[in-house]
């Protein structure tokens, strides 16, 4: 990853802060670690929140920075379980009203996101369909209103299908946009056979946003996503984020899109 020109990570467990604490002592850490915890629904609140606040006491240091809250909103599209806004297309061979379900309920994801801004951390979140994406802006306006006007850096990850009016209140609440662009090509052995059954032609074209979320004042980061994406080559993923294309149209058997 150095190689590529990474210069910083993310880690949203934290099962390797002893990992990273001994690499950081003995000076082999090479890139700075964004490390957290990954809040859970169905565990009570002070406890996880104790947690954080001890591994931020024990581990930090120079270049381990504990920051972040991650929360899961929502699945994923190819599991049915991405929270659509509208149902699922008749393809997937589900019930006609499937939109599948949120992770949290709506006043307890309100309660966490208050106090994660109110313990002085930041909060990124996993949100793959419309429905979600909705549903965490209204929890970070409730908590970014309760805690004041500050510089919040609050994050939204992934954001396969949004809605046009949630571009906007991203860009009104100053939510980052965190997208992976190494999935954002219309791979035929994928694209064909999962989103497009899942979604349906229309919005699986609209799928994955980049430049609509830029428009709308919304600052946007390209990441990867190991181990999802197992090979994290920051240079396809600008070439996929403002072409498209597919970075090998010969192995797919497909002509290169323009």
């Amino acid at each position: 990853m150095n190689e590529w020109g990474y210069t910083s990570i993310m880690s949203i467990s934290d099962t390797y802060l002893d990992a990273f604490k001994d690499l950081a002592d003995n000076e082999k850490l090479t890139m700075r670690v964004n490390a957290g915890m990954c809040f859970q629904p169905d565990e009570p609140l002070d406890p996880q929140m104790k947690e954080m606040n001890q591994n931020k006491a024990v581990y930090e240091s120079e270049l381990v920075d504990i920051t972040t809250v991650k929360f899961f909103s929502d699945g994923v599209v190819e599991g049915m379980t991405g929270w659509l806004l509208e149902p699922y297309d008749k393809a997937a061979g589900l019930a006609p009203d499937y939109v599948s379900e949120p992770m949290w309920e709506q006043s307890k994801l309100n309660t966490f996101l208050d106090k994660v801004l109110a313990e002085g951390y930041q909060i990124h979140v996993h949100s793959i369909g419309d429905a979600s994406t909705r549903s965490v802006l209204d929890g970070m306006e409730y908590a970014q209103e309760k805690n004041g006007d500050q510089e919040y850096r609050n994050v939204i990850t992934h954001l396969q299908v949004v809605h046009d009016t949630d571009k906007a209140r991203m860009g009104e609440l100053n939510v980052i946009g965190s997208t992976q662009p190494f999935w954002h090509l219309k791979e035929p052995e994928w694209w064909d056979y999962v989103d497009s059954v899942a979604l349906g032609q229309e919005r699986a074209w609209t799928e994955y946003p980049v430049k609509s979320l830029i428009d709308n004042g919304v600052r946007v980061t390209f990441s990867g996503d190991h181990p999802v994406s197992p090979i994290n080559n920051p240079f396809w993923a600008i070439e996929v984020a403002i072409t498209r294309n597919l970075n090998n149209p010969e192995f797919y058997g497909v002509d290169e899109i323009s």
